[in-house]
């Protein structure tokens, strides 16, 4: 990491300065030299400005009248990274989102469609309006479901390409810092978890961003604690049915939950502007006189989906014995989240093998849970499921009594026709639910 090929990121332009950021990862100090390119990618006459890497992978500049391009070589004059990247505009008087998230890089061979939605809709329950999402490696059906969030104005990507072949864990913070970026000036707050880590609020009468709002203008950070629950399988290669990925989501299917010790897996929410280094977990650095807050348990937290065991200790000494405790979403949470996966999982991967339409599955949505029960830790906006069009004009999802699905009608040859073995399983988990127990219905229950 450290002998890299030096490569370009990008580049951020802010009020007062820009930030390059790259795949090298330098010691602090390292010294750099920024350059400054027109609109033609021509090199703008004795413009050079001495600077250095801080921290690791980014180097700070000067801002430069004419520069819509930038790059960095070792040496004033000498080679500098090939080709200039262009200006990203973060020179916002206010933030455009009250609160974004940076997304934990994608990697590895497991495909995460449907995790990837899960965790998108169950963010945007709690206010998240911008995800930044970082690229090792991700496989091209997954990346359907990625390219419609950015589609729909919900996300932005950075895609990380080097020399290596593959990247893992240990080019993480080279995602940090750029995300810390990306998300300055341009997200107030700014939430660092990976997809397999979902906050909940746990107080009543209190919703995530209420909580944002309250603090005083001098927190910058606010940590929370985690519970680590033991997931036991990988997420299916493909969609079959909505049956079929509701059963996998991982809100549903997995639910024990390992003790843990109480700050070793802590997860972070921010303010990048009061923020000078983020790392893994937590900031690393803060501008004076910006303060750090720890939030209970009892009021909010993570939920970390991780495949686990005893014997390997979660990787990192995080589980301690075997005393799991089952856990799991509020009744009114899951049947929301429930919903909005559905709604977006048919849209991305479902329009030509479904025959069934979303209000099909709904019955089945609503018989989670108690009736009449609340949950008022969700956002005021939590109806909206995702952005679909044409979008459902509901507000907050209410307890009703689950209705019959409607067969097509049926006309000459037609009404002898085979439904598709897609409705016929959600129909008969529907009829199970309504009166036998069985193994397809308790998913729902």
């Amino acid at each position: 990491m450290f002998n890299s090929e030096l490569r370009l990121l990008n580049a951020y332009l802010y009020k007062d300065f820009i930030a390059i950021t790259t795949t090298v990862q330098h010691k602090t100090g390292q010294s750099a030299s920024c350059r400054y390119f027109d609109c033609n990618q021509q090199e703008i006459p004795n413009s050079t400005w001495q600077s250095s890497f801080f921290p690791l992978n980014t180097v700070y500049c000067v801002r430069r009248a004419g520069a819509k391009y930038v790059s960095i070589s070792y040496q004033d004059g000498g080679f500098y990274a090939k080709p200039p990247v262009p200006l990203i505009f973060r020179a916002f008087d206010e933030p455009i989102h009250e609160l974004g998230m940076c997304v934990g890089p994608f990697y590895g061979p497991e495909k995460r469609w449907l995790t990837l939605i899960e965790f998108v809709e169950h963010m945007r329950i709690y206010d998240v309006s911008m995800f930044y999402f970082t690229i090792f490696d991700i496989d091209g059906y997954s990346r359907l479901a990625m390219d419609e969030y950015e589609r729909q104005g919900l996300a932005e990507t950075t895609v990380i390409q080097t020399e290596y072949e593959q990247l893992d864990w240990m080019f993480h913070l080279i995602q940090l810092h750029d995300c810390f970026h990306r998300s300055r000036s341009h997200s107030k707050w700014v939430i660092n978890a990976d997809i397999d880590e979902r906050f909940v609020m746990l107080q009543p009468d209190q919703t995530l961003i209420q909580l944002l709002r309250s603090q005083n203008e001098n927190v910058g950070e606010l940590n929370f604690q985690a519970r680590r629950i033991q997931k036991t399988q990988s997420s299916p290669e493909k969609f079959t049915n909505l049956l079929d990925a509701i059963e996998n989501l991982e809100a549903l299917k997995f639910k024990k939950t390992a003790k843990t010790r109480i700050w070793e897996s802590s997860k972070s929410i921010y303010r990048p502007e009061k923020v000078a280094v983020q790392t893994y977990h937590h900031t690393h650095l803060q501008y004076p006189g910006v303060i750090v807050k720890n939030i209970p348990r009892d009021v909010a937290m993570f939920r970390h989906y991780r495949v686990t065991t005893v014997s390997n200790s979660i990787g990192n000494g995080w589980i301690y014995g075997d005393n799991f405790t089952d856990t799991g979403l509020e009744p009114e949470l899951e049947k929301l989240l429930v919903s909005r996966v559905v709604n977006m999982v048919q849209h991305i991967y479902g329009s030509e093998n479904i025959s069934l339409s979303l209000f099909s599955i709904v019955p089945l949505i609503i018989l989670c849970g108690k009736k009449g029960s609340k949950n008022k830790t969700l956002s005021k906006n939590q109806g909206n499921p995702a952005p679909v069009v044409p979008p459902p004009q509901s507000d907050a999802p209410k307890s009703v009594e689950p209705a019959a699905p409607q067969e097509a009608p049926k006309t000459g040859e037609d009404s002898k026709a085979e439904k598709p073995n897609n409705e016929m399983s959600i129909n008969a988990a529907f009829e199970m639910n309504k009166g036998e127990k069985s193994t397809t219905a308790s998913v729902f229950v």
